[in-house]
């Protein structure tokens, strides 16, 4: 009882939709950006602010990640649910009708960590609500959906960019939000006790790790706006301290920690998962916060066209989740190893590109990008998700997405730090676009290698001993 047609005829195949569009929404909304900042900037202006409004929308999803495992556990999932749907309703229509640049990164934050939660909130529920021998199933579907999104809302972006405005964008995403949420009610109304069945917790909001948290990639963020070289890499450090106390003190946490307990230890196979998540999301980062304006700078691309460059990785990651969700157990530490090279290999046939103007190097890399993250992002969550423990495959479940989140907040400010030294900006000469596009995925293939040795790491332990440590 594991094939497509035993899922969507499960009891949870209502539950795995809405959470799927929960996803679609988060992810529409969050990386259709991409395509209209060439739009949004000389609207309300602060070219140089795109790193620093990419980093921090990370962060914010970041924290929002933490927060859900101890939202679930002070209130029921479905609670919870609803509860960041509104909030990203809200977001998306202060964004639409903002004045200003600072108005509009507000409604992006409301948005950044209201969608975040609703991602960790639908890994967890998938997690509670399939059998393991259908969860493989629900989350190749939520691969697809997430792959679809991911890439394929720069090309809803360009739509829009091209023959509507960028306000009306973020209007069309608070409607989806609204059929989300009137979704969502109806099927957590005709919910028995499946993936729901957690009591309210009487814990305490963990506020110091919060702090922690949220201080890290703030400060990770803010070094994309400081001129000063020495200044800002002083800024990741401190954000780098902040991160290390907080995983220190979520570790000693026993039951009420926000993360996994061997996250931290690239030593273990949780641990090796995490770091291959979050390596391999540095590696590939630049593209979506960067790409669309140096294509267009570089190449003189109408939005539509940038859209369906990155609607490559989209491609390449439905396709390959779709056709590998069925794989027998035995196949699957192959496929993550040559998911991993895919992965890393996307960024040295984009830096080719850059390099020979061929634009054609620029859509197999993206699309190779995809095609490897759409290839194992279920089977990583499924061989992860098996502890005993219903709160840890919770932790785990969460985690995935915090990390990765983390990997692309601290990517993004990173790479924001060099392109902005390097002649990005928004009156960039075909050639200095050209030249940053080579130095920006270079340096981002060199950052991809820990992400193969990771996922190696992972895939070479046996099923059964993932958490046996």
């Amino acid at each position: 009882m594991n094939g497509w047609r035993d899922l969507f005829r499960s009891e949870g195949a209502f539950l795995l939709a809405v959470y799927g569009s929960g996803i679609w929404l988060f992810a529409a909304d969050g990386l259709m950006v991409a395509t209209l900042m060439p739009v949004i900037v000389p609207d309300l202006g602060g070219a140089e602010l795109i790193g620093w409004a990419g980093a921090l929308f990370q962060a914010f999803s970041i924290v929002a990640g933490a927060f859900s495992v101890f939202l679930v556990r002070k209130w029921r999932i479905s609670r919870a649910f609803l509860f960041n749907v509104a909030g990203l309703l809200v977001g998306c229509l202060v964004s639409a009708a903002a004045p200003d640049m600072l108005t509009f990164q507000i409604g992006r934050l409301f948005q950044a960590f209201c969608g975040g939660a609703l991602v960790s909130l639908a890994n967890i529920g998938i997690t509670r609500a399939f059998a393991p021998e259908l969860r493989v199933r629900a989350f190749a579907v939520i691969s697809v959906i997430w792959g679809l999104a991911a890439f394929g809302a720069p090309l809803i972006g360009a739509l829009f960019a091209q023959f509507a405005t960028w306000r009306t964008a973020f209007l069309y995403a608070a409607a989806i939000a609204v059929g989300v949420g009137i979704a969502a009610i109806f099927a957590y109304r005709g919910q028995k006790d499946g993936s729901d069945d957690s009591e309210p917790s009487e814990e305490r909001f963990p506020l110091t790790r919060m702090a922690l948290i949220t201080a890290g990639v703030t400060l990770v963020a803010t070094a994309s706006l400081v001129n000063d070289t020495f200044a800002a890499l002083t800024l990741i450090g401190g954000g780098i301290v902040a991160s290390v106390l907080y995983a220190r003190r979520d570790r000693i946490s026993g039951p009420t920690a926000l993360l996994p307990a061997h996250a931290y230890d690239p030593k273990t196979p949780i641990g090796a998962m995490s770091a291959f998540v979050f390596f391999g999301s540095i590696a590939t980062v630049a593209m979506g916060v960067f790409g669309p304006i140096i294509l267009a700078d570089a190449y003189q691309l109408p939005p539509l066209e940038i859209g369906y460059l990155l609607f490559l990785a989209a491609g390449g990651w439905t396709l390959t989740a779709a056709v590998l969700s069925g794989v027998a157990g035995h196949q699957e530490p192959a496929i993550i190893r040559a998911a991993a090279l895919v992965i890393v290999l996307s960024s040295p046939a984009i830096t080719y590109g850059f390099a020979t103007d061929s634009l054609w190097a620029i859509g197999l890399g993206l699309f190779m990008d995809g095609a490897g993250f759409g290839a194992c992002w279920g089977l990583l969550l499924r061989r992860s998700t098996q502890h005993p423990d219903v709160q840890e495959n919770a932790r785990i479940s969460s985690a995935v997405n915090t990390i990765q989140r983390a990997g692309l907040a601290l990517g993004a400010a990173f790479l924001s730090v060099l392109c902005n030294r390097i002649g990005f900006s928004d009156a960039m000469t075909p050639e200095v676009a050209r030249s940053v596009g080579f130095w920006m995925m270079l340096v981002s293939s060199v950052l991809g290698v820990p992400a193969l040795v990771a996922a190696f790491r992972f895939a070479r332990v046996p099923e059964e001993a993932i958490h046996a440590i």
